[in-house]
């Protein structure tokens, strides 16, 4: 698993949403630092996922996220589940993806 350049799949994300590391640093910060001790957490569950060799992702947000206005391949859990899951197949894991956003 640590032979995994998961880079190169960030960097791929960030450009097709035009993300500057920047931008995706300060989103990092504000979401792991509102759960408290929340990347401790979501680095053990990845690990006990890829452990099982089967990660869950869920995720959550608003129209966009949930694929309206847009082409459903371009919403941001299938372009996530692509990148992230070629990741993780590379280290024999399958990603199950569970978009649970709402337009509104």
């Amino acid at each position: 698993f640590r032979s995994v350049r998961p880079d190169a799949h960030r960097k791929r994300i960030r450009a097709h949403y035009g993300l500057g590391d920047d931008f995706a640093q300060t989103i990092d910060a504000m979401v792991f630092e509102a759960a408290g001790g929340g990347l401790d957490r979501l680095k053990a569950a990845l690990l006990r996922g890829v452990a099982r060799g089967e990660v869950r992702v869920a995720q959550l947000g608003i129209s966009t996220t949930a694929g309206h206005d847009i082409y459903h391949n371009e919403s941001f859990p299938h372009v996530f589940g692509r990148h992230f899951g070629a990741v993780l197949r590379t280290a024999g894991v399958d990603l199950r993806m569970r978009n649970h956003a709402v337009g509104g």
